[in-house]
């Protein structure tokens, strides 16, 4: 008995092979955690800048408001 007839013996058979291979293969999990990866970046550049330009945007909202309410 070789190696891999002693490991697939060991896992229950093929059945449990196949499924542990299906695991390792699949790529949907990954796909999704690739996105929420690059959605949290974009929330911290957003927050940076937000941020840095905070001052800015206080000075222009401050200037609307005032327009808006004589």
């Amino acid at each position: 008995m070789n190696k891999t007839q002693k490991l697939t013996n060991y896992l229950g058979g093929n059945k449990m092979l196949k499924k542990m291979k299906n695991l390792v293969v699949q790529e949907e999990g990954q796909a999704l955690t690739e996105y929420g990866l690059i959605i949290a970046l974009v929330a911290v550049a957003i927050a940076a800048t937000l941020t840095a330009f905070k001052g800015d945007l206080v000075a222009v909202f401050t200037k609307i408001k005032a327009q808006i309410n004589p």
